[in-house]
């Protein structure tokens, strides 16, 4: 069983604090250094793309390494469900008797129960990118977790169909294929929302993240120059439209949020691909492997979950009660603070009750060929 990479556990952390970013910190405009902070925490919704690009990365490798065991998909099955189903649920079931409990916008309420077979089935995006509707604040950001299961079902059995040698030209294969869904959609008006929800147009990132497991695993990951070149116009591309726009606008032109959700996943391929190489006491991997950002890659997925339930229940036990505290952009910076630390809690809590007890059972589960990475 090959060690756990800290340096990835740093990349999820940095995945994780994007997202927190862009749902807690939300500071006014009243001078240069705010509209900043605001405009680099809006950013933030990239975090998604990160996590992304390592589940392709990570599952990639995992299904290579299965590839020649036998009952190989029960095993690899077997061990996704047991990491990712019994969380999911637990926030899932919590949350739906609290919103029922506790909500009394009619609307709302039906806009969630619309939502059900989605959620309860991972199909919540393809219902926000068709329907144009979102379930309430506290079940909206599962749409991600969606797309990732449905990768899940049917990511390994083309790993597994195909030769080796030909993996890495199918995983860039799936990238323009993801590129060719967001030009028509955009070309047949569809709107912004469907076509970053929409799983088709979202698999860009698992591909690039595949596309360096596969060349990994053939042990020829250093790249050409030519493909170098890419995560540098990605990034130069994303860093010009947050300079002249303030922000990264993903879900307000349908255009430039198939362009930026296509840049993103080139950027971070790159991130990755510049850590894969590092050695170990480079400055990169050391950057990443500071405990704290470990702490957070680690916990990420629980984090992920809680999140949102956190920012609610900060909003309504604390503002209320000293809402000259919270007011103005100390009082949101101190709200955010205590969204971050709340969703720690919870994700901590998440984990003793939840999450461990599955773990055990599932390192039972093909332990002795499997990586340490999933």
């Amino acid at each position: 069983m090959e060690a756990r990479d800290k340096a990835l556990d740093g990349l999820r952390g940095i995945a994780i604090l994007l997202v927190l970013a862009t749902h807690f910190l939300h500071l006014k405009a009243t001078g240069p250094l705010s509209q900043w902070i605001h405009a680099l925490a809006r950013a933030g919704w990239i975090g998604v793309d990160l996590f992304f690009v390592l589940s392709g990365f990570l599952i990639t490798r995992i299904l290579v390494g299965l590839r020649e065991e036998p009952g190989r998909a029960q095993t690899f099955y077997g061990r996704r469900a047991l990491r990712i189903l019994p969380a999911y649920y637990a926030y899932l079931g919590v949350s739906l008797l609290l919103i029922f409990s506790l909500v009394e916008d009619a609307t709302a309420l039906a806009d969630t129960r619309r939502h059900l077979p989605g959620l309860m089935l991972f199909g919540q995006n393809l219902g926000s990118a068709w329907l144009g509707e979102t379930a309430l604040r506290e079940l909206r950001h599962l749409w991600s977790l969606a797309v990732e299961e449905q990768f899940y079902l049917l990511w390994p059995w083309l790993v597994w169909w195909l030769r080796p040698a030909r993996l890495a030209d199918a995983c860039l294969a799936v990238l323009a294929f993801c590129w060719a869904c967001k030009l028509a959609l955009w070309l047949s008006g569809a709107e912004a929302m469907s076509i970053y929800y929409f799983t088709l147009t979202r698999m860009d990132g698992f591909a690039v993240g595949g596309f360096l497991a596969a060349r990994l695993c053939r042990g020829e990951l250093r790249l050409p120059r030519r493909y170098a070149l890419a995560p540098v116009l990605a990034g130069l591309f994303l860093l010009a439209v947050f300079l002249s726009q303030r922000s990264l606008p993903h879900r307000e032109q349908a255009g430039l949020g198939a362009l930026l959700t296509s840049a993103t996943p080139l950027l971070f391929g790159g991130l990755l691909y510049q850590t894969l190489l590092s050695p170990p006491r480079s400055w990169l991997r050391r950057a990443l492997q500071v405990r704290w950002l470990g702490f957070f890659g680690r916990y990420s997925y629980g984090i992920y979950l809680v999140h949102f339930a956190a920012a609610s229940l900060v909003l309504l036990l604390l503002r209320p009660r000293w809402p000259a505290v919270f007011a103005g952009n100390l009082g949101a910076i101190l709200l955010a603070a205590c969204g971050v630390l709340v969703s720690v809690a919870l994700a901590l809590l998440l984990h003793r009750l939840v999450e461990a007890p599955a773990l055990r059972l599932k390192d039972r589960l093909g332990a002795t060929r499997q990586l340490a990475l999933g």
